[in-house]
């Protein structure tokens, strides 16, 4: 009996380690440009986004041999200059503004290849801002991507990874007239 015990186990652990590996771990960088969508309003100021830059550590879970869950943590911060528009003879000097968000994705990958990937879900906004100069951020938001994986070794691979994120879907304030951040920009990472 113990003998037909220890090979049973003995068995079901070469069969766990001869499967493909299911968690991934990365760390992550992207630079891009992001547009702050808003309802034209007469008489308000004139807002334009700038560069934004994040930083990730990531997570992923094999689902299926094509599919994966995704997940984080990042750290967004981008510029804002706002514009004020106030009468005549007043202070109309731009004035320039740090936005910070940190974020949790939730996305579904799906592997066209070995090489390309197509991922989406949504995303769970948390607006860290002190100085609100837009609509608080807090919410639910959403993005899609199409990435490439290149393997550089049996466990080391690097991800680039084109993106657009909009922030703020559903808020979680009501403001009559709400502000959403909409980012565009590249995604790199090393992932093992």
């Amino acid at each position: 009996m113990k003998t037909k015990t220890t090979l049973l186990l003995l068995f079901i652990s070469i069969a766990g380690f001869s499967q493909e590996k299911k968690n991934q771990f990365g760390v992550h960088i992207a630079a891009g440009s992001s547009i702050l969508l808003r309802t034209p309003l007469t008489g308000s100021a004139g807002y334009n986004s700038g560069h934004q830059t994040e930083l990730e550590v990531s997570y992923a879970r094999t689902l299926a041999p094509r599919l994966k869950l995704e997940s984080g943590i990042n750290w967004r911060r981008s510029t804002l200059t706002i514009s004020p528009n106030l009468p005549p003879g007043s202070d109309v000097t731009p004035r320039n503004y740090s936005l910070n968000l940190i974020y949790i994705p939730v996305f579904l990958r799906y592997n066209f290849s070995r090489y390309v990937y197509f991922n989406h879900g949504f995303i769970a906004d948390i607006d860290i801002n002190s100085n609100k100069q837009i609509t608080n951020q807090t919410g639910i938001g959403a993005g899609i991507g199409l990435g490439g994986e290149i393997p550089l070794s049996q466990v080391l691979k690097i991800q680039i990874n084109p993106y657009i994120h909009i922030h703020r879907l559903i808020g979680f304030d009501h403001d009559t007239y709400p502000q959403k951040l909409l980012d565009t920009g590249i995604r790199v990472g090393v992932v093992f």
